[in-house]
């Protein structure tokens, strides 16, 4: 089986010592079948650092046996509170080797925020989930099966980053800019700043890039959420 792995460098030796977050399956080396998908992280990559956008790719093989294998049926319940777990950095994760199942892309991603802070109900987030594109992805989680499964095949150039995926990291980085700066200002927690945000008028307005209002400082997004849509902080403290 051939699965890529979207980069701005090339990956001969993959590992898991660069893995300097935990992402939906904890920390680990990720990989996928879909080259679309690939493509897509290699681009963001890209845009962020300044650097090309590559896609690595590697002959993955099936033999597993002695690995501690993990794989998520097409039913989601159990998915997303691995997810969440994940996000929450438990190490839920560090029990497997290898960790195989839905990738939550952009709009997935905040699917799960909406239920991870409590917004959405487990049957709604669900329901809005399968209305995704299923791509998948594959969790390396240690290097024992990096290093049986995996052989590199090649690398290659993707084109150049195209404005929907320079838009939706500039998005990205502006909620979690406006998110942050409601906690501070608000004094709440994140989980407290993001189920206001993303309850609110406003965040529905900036997905729909309504009147270019994506376009406005974040500081200029918390005062009018805070001016047109004030029943949403009465419960929080004023600045």
């Amino acid at each position: 089986m051939i699965v890529y792995h979207g980069s701005s460098e090339t990956v001969r030796k993959p590992d898991i010592l660069h893995s300097y977050r935990a992402l939906d399956f904890g920390r680990g080396f990720y990989v996928t079948t879909v080259r679309e998908q690939a493509e897509r992280w290699a681009r963001r990559k890209a845009a962020l650092s300044g650097r090309k956008a590559l896609v690595n790719r590697y002959l993955m093989g099936d033999d597993m046996t002695g690995l501690r294998v993990r794989q998520f049926p097409d039913d989601l319940s159990e998915w997303i509170e691995f997810v969440c777990a994940c996000r929450d950095e438990k190490p839920v994760y560090q029990a497997f080797d290898l960790i195989i199942g839905k990738v939550a892309n952009d709009k997935v991603f905040r699917v799960v925020d909406m239920y991870h802070s409590g917004i959405w109900d487990k049957v709604r987030a669900l329901m809005e989930i399968r209305a995704y594109p299923n791509y998948d992805q594959l969790a390396f989680i240690t290097q024992r099966a990096i290093d049986k499964l995996l052989r590199f095949d090649g690398v290659s150039e993707v084109c150049a980053v195209d404005d929907r995926i320079l838009e939706q990291v500039y998005q990205e980085n502006l909620e979690e800019r406006l998110i942050d700066y409601i906690a501070v200002q608000h004094d709440l927690t994140l989980e407290e700043a993001m189920d206001i945000y993303y309850s609110s008028r406003l965040a529905e307005r900036i997905h729909r890039g309504e009147e270019g209002i994506q376009y406005l400082d974040y500081k200029v997004l918390a005062q009018i959420l805070h001016e047109t849509e004030p029943e949403r902080f009465l419960a929080a403290p004023l600045p």
